[in-house]
């Protein structure tokens, strides 16, 4: 859960629509072609059907690289199915360093990681204290490269989170229903038009939340419909307006299924979900 690291958060790199977007999503396509042969960082590497795995050698064993590599497969097969694409048949290589500062390092950014704008790397850090986002960002990867465009940001995240499955030991229906008692959830149309003011680990599992109830009451096509449209597309995709919807939410995980138990929100912020 790479947003739950500090506030405030930019934005990580997008899918280019500016001429200097271009040029950036061009200079990090570069990174990821050369940095197998940064002078700076020495990888241990694996490699599986559809990626090639590098981590530092600090990070991880050869043995826990292709674990990763076995992960890795195993997320985008997850994935694939969940939103109802083919499966994937490029090669992408995944690479993981160790802080923050090294991942500056070699990109440019210092985030937990992201996918670069055309969709052809994913960079991960991997600290003791906190594994890699490795679901999360690879739903990212799957999502972009099956419905194109650039949804808003509490979709993208969201789809991504729910891809992620779980937080920790709790379901996102149960964080939610965490959030709810109290007193930390924002409204719908707050989440959507106010993404990156919210407390990030509020807007993440919120927004994962939201995004299981639409695809497990209405199905991944709306799921699809908001992505491609937005909150506006909200009635369009669930046949309720954008209130209505948020109010069915928290009608549903207010059930007595996801009670909602004592969450560490700290901890989750400091060390991710994953």
């Amino acid at each position: 859960m790479l947003g739950l690291a500090g506030l405030p958060r930019p934005q990580k790199p997008a899918a280019p629509v500016s001429s200097a977007e271009e040029r950036e999503a061009q200079r990090l396509s570069t990174v990821a072609r050369q940095a197998p042969q940064h002078p700076a960082f020495t990888w241990v590497r694996a490699r599986t059907a559809h990626f090639e795995v590098y981590a530092e050698t600090a990070c991880y064993s050869a043995a826990e690289v292709a674990a990763l590599g076995t992960r890795a497969e195993n997320a985008v097969r997850a994935h694939a199915a969940l939103l109802g694409t083919p499966p994937m048949r490029d090669r992408v290589p995944l690479f993981f360093v160790l802080s923050r500062a090294r991942l500056r390092q070699l990109t440019g950014y210092q985030w937990g990681g992201f996918v670069t704008p055309h969709n052809d790397a994913v960079f991960y850090v991997a600290t003791p204290e906190a594994g890699p986002a490795l679901r999360h960002e690879l739903m990212h990867r799957v999502s972009r490269a099956a419905w194109g465009l650039e949804p808003e940001p509490w979709l993208r995240e969201g789809v991504a989170t729910f891809g992620a499955g779980r937080c920790e030991r709790y379901t996102l229906h149960e964080a939610a229903a965490s959030l709810l008692r109290e007193k930390k959830a924002v409204p719908l149309r707050q989440l959507a038009a106010h993404f990156y003011d919210i407390n990030d680990v509020v807007s993440y599992l919120q927004s994962g939340s939201v995004v299981q109830f639409v695809r497990d009451t209405y199905g991944i096509q709306a799921v699809r419909t908001l992505w491609r449209g937005g909150l506006a597309q909200s009635r369009a995709a669930t046949g309720l307006s954008a209130e209505a919807l948020d109010a069915a939410w928290r009608a549903y995980i207010q059930r007595p299924g996801f009670h909602p138990r004592p969450v560490n929100w700290e901890a989750i912020r400091r060390n991710g979900c994953e």
